[in-house]
């Protein structure tokens, strides 16, 4: 996260065409590794019998993101960022919102690495062992919740 934090900001500020694009790689570099990371830890946590609920469900809120943005960033830009910069550097109000993002993006990421839980949440949760025979979903969470409680006596 914090390498595409970074990339946003390089991509925000920049002019320079190569420097964007190697900034727009880098952004979806970072952001290749930070899910392929998130995707491993729920297939290594979560029981093969819910890691499709929990991966949808994933994906699902993470995609829903991208038109809320697309309506939402677009006319912000042009009317409330723009007039700020229109006098001294024309053209630079979408870039400016980019490096915002990036900035708050990697604050985001900084608080999460040092949030322990968050951090070490690979330590912190059990291994899913997959059952000899799969219950009804009542029966797997309170599985889940007794695993996890006696983890963190």
């Amino acid at each position: 996260m914090g390498i595409g934090s970074v990339a946003m900001v390089l991509v925000g500020i920049s002019t320079v065409p190569a420097l964007i694009i190697a900034g727009m790689f880098l952004v979806g570099f970072g952001e290749s590794l930070a899910e392929g990371h998130w995707i491993a830890v729920v297939q290594s946590k979560v029981g093969f019998e819910l890691q499709g609920r929990v991966l949808s469900l994933f994906i699902t809120l993470m995609m829903l993101t991208m038109p809320l943005g697309y309506l939402v960033v677009g006319p912000l830009a042009e009317r409330f960022v723009q007039p700020l910069l229109e006098s001294e550097v024309p053209g630079r109000g979408l870039a400016l919102l980019v490096v915002v993002s990036g900035v708050l993006q990697l604050t985001w990421a900084v608080r999460g690495w040092f949030n322990d839980r968050l951090r070490l949440i690979e330590d912190e949760m059990p291994d899913a062992v997959p059952p000899a025979e799969i219950g009804t979903r009542d029966d797997l969470q309170r599985e889940a919740d007794e695993l996890l409680a006696a983890r963190t006596r």
